[in-house]
């Protein structure tokens, strides 16, 4: 697939929802998304192809195109409009639940808390380093999912049992309880230690939360861990004093 056709799906992929209804749900925006490819393939009859693709679809807008570069594959092997039907069928509900799970349990909550960390010391840049985390990120996502759906075709579902999505949902899961964890125990140490104990808190938020990630611990068991190494901190420097 040229770049240009990659690009320009990428960029359509972003209105996927813009014709969002509950007949269709995405139905007219997948359409919109697949016109290129209409004309690309030269398909022989395109009114019937986009009643066929006005069908209801529904996945994770960010992963869509999983499905957009599979069925561009079988265009291009010049499948039956039936095959590319059943293709993308078979494919919304593990786009939907994949990304679901790693978009608004992994990397959303992540960069939120990377944001709000960031915004201790830099500000309102802590909201602009949080949405261009999040935009270049999403974008990646949308160009990775037509790349790799036209390189595997049929074979997509190889992909989901890949180390990609293996292993990012629980790195971001884990990164976000660690940053969660440190965040709370840092500005309620600003609230409640004495500033000079701050510093300490934070090293021990870290530490707390590293082990939590090396465990496996969920993110609540991770902020309990840490809130009672500050209450420590906070007897032993009131005993101290």
């Amino acid at each position: 697939m040229k770049r240009s056709l990659l690009n320009k799906l990428v960029l359509r992929s972003l209105f996927l929802q813009a014709g969002f209804c509950y007949e269709r749900l995405q139905g007219l925006g997948w359409c919109w998304m697949i016109k290129p490819l209409v004309k690309k393939f030269q398909i022989s009859n395109p009114n019937d192809f986009y009643l066929k693709n006005l069908e209801p679809f529904n996945a994770n807008p960010y992963i869509s195109t999983y499905a957009v570069g599979a069925v561009a594959k079988l265009l291009e092997e010049k499948r039956d409009i039936d095959e590319t039907q059943r293709l993308k069928n078979s494919l919304r509900g593990p786009l939907g639940s994949l990304g679901d799970n790693l978009i608004w349990r992994g990397i959303r909550p992540t960069l939120l808390a990377v944001g709000i960390l960031a915004t201790f010391w830099l500000g309102f840049w802590g909201a602009i380093i949080f949405l261009g985390l999040f935009n270049l990120g999403q974008l990646y996502l949308r160009w990775r999912g037509i790349s790799r759906g036209y390189q595997l075709g049929e074979q997509i579902f190889v992909e989901f049992s890949g180390n990609f999505w293996r292993k990012v949902p629980v790195i971001f899961s884990a990164a976000g309880a660690i940053l969660s964890g440190t965040m709370l125990v840092l500005k309620g140490g600003e609230y409640f230690l004495w500033s000079g104990e701050v510093g300490l808190v934070f090293l021990l938020a870290m530490m707390v939360s590293l082990i939590g990630f090396f465990k496996r611990m969920s993110a609540l068991d991770v902020f309990l861990l840490c809130l009672g190494s500050g209450l420590v901190v906070k007897i032993i420097a009131a005993l101290a004093g």
